[in-house]
């Protein structure tokens, strides 16, 4: 979640606890067909990442105007404040059960969060009596608030998906070392591509020793993914990195070009067999 979000929801939360206990009503069967109806509304709006906020037609004017400045505000951190601010007015005449509501979610991960308050919340308003809260602000409200927490939610885990690619890659690159493995990497033959073979010779430690290929090479690997080599004839320097986007390649820091070094044969095939096929790049050296 992100902190802007977080003191947001801790802003709303302070503001309600900090109010008088509210007299909770007793639901009548009116009350409950509404909350059921709440349930279905903030099932469907939680799975909406995109699109237009829909404004039911008797939606207050200060909900109203809320809606038409988050479509506005590009910055998530300022949209989590709006919502954050706004949370209070849409249940001023009831803040006990809404409170409550809030404060388990206030340490949650943004899905878990979500799929909290759209259950927690229609359970405040049912506690309320559907008295002193505002059913159409507190829908409008939940669907902007699921809106950012589900990017945040995707973001979270696309992040988590990039660590554990390159984690995955930074063991293969070391068990290749470890095992006096080879990389790969796409070379021009006159008028041919093909991928030729570096592999590793130890010194006294695996950590650094010879790349022997086409172009010799020094190495000296660090525990990070990082492997730096020296082209042992033109003393040129290159840094290389595992690639949280390829994985099963190790990509030459300062290049925008795919220009890379490959774990596998097959990964170096693969690449080869592209169209079109990544042309090397043309250093000063004579890597």
């Amino acid at each position: 979640m992100s902190l802007s979000m977080h003191r947001a929801y801790q802003r709303v939360l302070m503001t309600m606890v900090l109010a008088a206990s509210t007299p909770v009503a007793a639901a009548t069967p009116e009350c409950e067909a509404r909350t059921a109806e709440m349930r279905d509304e903030l099932e469907r709006t939680s799975k909406q990442a995109a699109g237009s906020i829909e404004v039911p037609s008797m939606l207050a004017d200060w909900a109203r105007d809320l809606v038409r400045r988050y479509d506005a505000e590009k910055d998530a951190s300022k949209r989590a404040m709006l919502i954050g601010e706004a949370w209070p007015k849409a249940f001023s005449g009831c803040k006990e059960p809404f409170a409550r509501a809030f404060a388990d979610a206030a340490a949650m991960e943004p899905a878990a969060k979500v799929k909290h308050l759209k259950r927690a919340i229609p359970d405040a308003f049912l506690a309320c009596g559907c008295e002193g809260a505002d059913p159409d602000a507190i829908e409008v409200l939940m669907a902007m608030a699921s809106r950012d927490l589900l990017r945040d939610a995707r973001a979270d885990q696309r992040k988590r998906n990039v660590e554990v690619a390159r984690a995955a890659g930074v063991k293969k690159l070391a068990e290749v070392i470890r095992k006096k493995g080879s990389l790969y990497r796409i070379v021009r033959q006159e008028k041919t591509l093909q991928c030729g073979r570096w592999r590793f010779r130890p010194g006294r430690s695996a950590l650094k020793g010879l790349l022997d290929g086409p172009v010799p090479m020094k190495y000296e690997y660090w525990l990070d993914g990082t492997l730096e080599l020296t082209d042992t004839y033109f003393s040129c320097f290159f840094r290389l990195s595992v690639a949280s986007s390829r994985p099963d390649a190790l990509l030459l820091a300062g290049y925008k070009v795919a220009e890379a070094m490959y774990l596998t044969p097959a990964a170096c095939d693969a690449a080869l067999a592209a169209t079109p096929a990544p042309e090397p790049v043309k250093h000063d050296c004579g890597w």
